[in-house]
């Protein structure tokens, strides 16, 4: 096999690939491919499809081409069940996806590449058989090898010349594995799983926040959490003592992590928008006195010396009628001058308490002119049945043919001019006109000044900031989500964690082989970059064995793409990717599920035949 040079291999220059071997590196989380000859990855994305109904029929999503999760979640689908493919009319999708970007037009063409593809740990047969199908049938692979990511991992950071034994701490997004390594093979007898991963304790955190914070349940959702959790959480290398450290105030302000949620500001009352609003009701006042002061107060003529000598009770009624007449010009006297007093006021000072006097004596003058301006309403109406139904004050009703004889013309003229007078009262009356229009024009102004006075002492009574309200703290959570890789009952899982799994596994063995696995713990997968996962690893086996016994834990130096690394640097080896692909004449001779063993495979188990 022809080692190309980096540049050789651009997708737009697809007669140089037919050379060049694809590797495909995919777990439930994340999906990396590109060249076997490449530093890093071509595509890098997660395993989501989406078909949105906004886009035209057929037209589908994937991974980094979905600009916001969130907003199409609950129509988001994967490949993946856990972690093992199990939808493989997704994973088509997925495959178009990845060789187009590649510059491999699979649609009606051959992919005339090797194919090197991870799988999970124990993959199930099945499994294996459907995506052997798809590549050979669909696609016309030439051949293909699978391997177990987080072996490759340790060929990358660990060639198999230098080490043939290790334990491989195998942190995935579903599940952590745990895989004992005997002289340069998987003894997959002995692995274990933890069900508890990236995804686990995303979602414990999730809820806690929730749950701490109810009122902004919408703003915590999975992806923003899952940001948190990977920037700002860290292993406890004692959980205890550092749990209860977390009860001194002293400290938790010292290491809380506070998080911005995005909010609208309340507008402040500021010197610029006092001012502006202040001479806006300025203007307003100014308008209702001018209104007040320029149109007529007195709304029906002097019929005083007629009424007088007209029918005692109807005079009676007149006068009564006259003096609430004469108490409310006087009342609206002293509300144009209230209106006045708060023009005064609001030019010379910006005292506060004079200002909120001011506004309840202007309150106290409407309330004053709407109530005598109802009894004055109820008068008028009271006089108006008198002259039209004929009734007098004590209620004795005459004969109309007999008032009309007895009243002579001077009675009959004064008492057309007094209807007259009425109907005049009524004109002005209407909420268009007259009073109804300007006591609506105080009670608007009332409004205004009610709203200045509640957004001012609003701001004033505001003891909180607005910005410190949409803020998450996040404190012992920090350590507690961490901690459930370790101690799975505090998510409430009943099962053990890491250490108990690691200890569990390591006593199936006898001492001298125990001595071989722990000089070389090896820690892959994106959690293991968790500060101090490594300290915490070695005191928990520290723990659990013997006495001035010794052991060694490292680290991938990038957990997350040394799996790809190790994939892409074991492709480009012709001798390591002759002896574990399997070729088309393989696939039609032993059946899909068939798998050729090697140092970064799973072991083969045929499917028991009936």
């Amino acid at each position: 096999m022809t080692n190309l040079p980096h540049n050789s291999c651009e997708p737009t220059m697809n007669f140089f690939l037919r050379y060049a071997v694809f590797s495909y590196v995919t777990g439930s989380f994340r999906c990396r491919a590109g060249w076997g000859n490449d530093a890093e990855p071509k595509l890098d994305f997660r395993n989501f499809v989406t078909r949105q109904r906004s886009k035209r029929e057929g037209e589908v999503q994937i991974g980094n081409n979905i600009s916001n999760l969130e907003a199409v979640r609950w129509l988001l689908r994967t490949q993946f069940d856990r972690d093992v493919v199990t939808h493989f009319d997704i994973q088509e999708q997925i495959f178009d996806h990845v060789f187009h970007h590649l510059g491999i037009e699979s649609e009606g063409q051959l992919v005339e590449h090797p194919v090197l593809m991870t799988e999970v740990l124990c993959n199930p047969n099945y499994s294996r058989h459907l995506m052997s199908e798809l590549l050979f049938e669909c696609y016309q692979v030439p051949k293909v090898a699978y391997g177990v990511d987080a072996l490759f991992s340790l060929y990358h950071s660990q060639p198999m010349g230098d080490t043939s034994d290790g334990l491989v701490v195998s942190f995935g997004y579903h599940n952590t594995c745990i895989l004992p390594y005997l002289n340069g093979r998987l003894e997959t007898a002995m692995c274990r799983r933890v069900n508890v991963g990236g995804y686990q304790q995303a979602t414990f955190l999730s809820r806690a926040l929730q749950l701490k914070y109810p009122s902004h349940f919408s703003a915590i959702n999975n992806s923003r959490v899952e940001e948190l959790l990977w920037k700002f959480a860290h292993i406890s290398n004692d959980y205890k003592s550092e749990l209860k450290s977390w009860s001194d105030p002293d400290y938790y302000k010292r290491n809380v992590c506070k998080i911005q949620l995005p909010f609208t500001p309340v507008n402040s009352w500021s010197d610029d928008t006092k001012q502006a609003r202040l001479q806006k009701l300025t203007k307003e006042i100014d308008d209702v006195v001018k209104m007040w002061t320029t149109e007529e107060q007195n709304l029906i003529p002097d019929f005083q010396e007629q009424w007088q000598e007209f029918h005692s009770d109807v005079s009676s009624a007149f006068q009564a009628l006259f003096n609430t007449l004469n108490k409310y010009n006087s009342l609206a006297e002293n509300c144009v001058k209230q209106l006045q007093k708060g023009i005064t006021l609001l030019k010379d000072t910006a005292d506060n308490n004079a200002f909120h006097d001011w506004s309840e004596g202007l309150k106290n003058c409407h309330h004053s002119l709407c109530e005598n301006r109802s009894d004055w309403l109820n008068q008028k109406e009271v006089l108006r049945q008198k002259f039209l139904d004929g009734e007098t004050e004590d209620g004795e009703e005459k004969d109309e043919a007999q008032e009309i004889d007895t009243e002579d013309f001077s009675e009959q003229e004064t008492k057309r001019k007094l209807l007259v007078a009425l109907e005049l009262m009524e004109e002005k009356m209407r909420p268009e006109e007259g009073e109804s229009r300007k006591v609506g024009a105080l009670e608007q102004l009332l409004r205004d000044v009610e709203a200045i006075m509640n957004s001012h002492s609003i701001q004033k009574k505001m003891t909180f900031d607005v910005a410190e309200y949409y803020q998450l703290h996040l404190g012992t959570e920090l350590i507690r989500v961490p901690e459930i890789l370790f101690q799975p009952s505090i998510a409430g899982m009943d099962q053990g964690g890491v250490a108990e799994t690691m200890e569990f596994i390591l006593s199936l063995y006898d001492q001298d082989k125990q001595s071989k696995l722990v000089q070389n713990v090896y820690l892959t997968g994106g959690l293991a970059a968790y500060p101090s996962m490594v300290e915490r690893v070695e005191a928990e086996l520290r723990a659990v064995r013997p006495f001035q016994s010794t052991f060694k834990v490292t680290k991938a130096a990038d957990p997350a793409l040394d799996a790809w690394k190790g994939a892409a640097k074991w492709s480009m080896d012709p001798d390591l990717m002759n002896e574990g692909s399997i070729t088309k004449a393989d696939y039609l001779e032993k059946g899909g599920e068939y798998l050729k063993e090697h140092s970064a495979s799973n072991t083969y188990y045929p499917t028991a035949k009936r």
